[in-house]
């Protein structure tokens, strides 16, 4: 995360002085959802489309996948946490079931909402 942070950090000054008006405010609010790990959704909610005409030129499109990262290695001990405070020995039913629940809404989404997904 220190890399991540120099990273957003350096790219917001340079962007300070070679971007203008909308192009700025957009950056900076790229900037913040990186520095919070929801830039995938962000990107998503913001550009509609990770490869389209707005998202092609972000400098940091590329954080939405750390986005993602971050966003698993926090919510998945919370969700094995929880499930190991309830009952230990349906721990890996569980997890088979939030496998395949995550499996069909990925199938759902694709059908219904191919940027979503993604």
């Amino acid at each position: 995360m220190p890399v991540v942070h120099v990273m957003v950090v350096m790219t917001l000054f340079v962007g300070y002085f070679i971007l203008y008006g909308p192009e700025k405010n957009d950056l900076g609010k790229q900037g913040l959802a990186t520095l919070f790990s929801f830039s995938n959704i962000n990107f998503w909610l913001s550009a509609g489309n990770y490869w389209g005409a707005q998202a092609e030129n972000s400098a940091l499109l590329h954080t939405w996948s750390l986005s993602v990262e971050e966003q698993f290695y926090l919510f998945f001990p919370l969700i094995t946490i929880t499930l190991l405070k309830f009952n230990k020995k349906y721990l890996s039913f569980a997890v088979f079931l939030l496998t395949i629940g995550s499996l069909l809404l990925f199938i759902y989404g694709s059908q219904n909402h191919q940027v979503a997904p993604f």
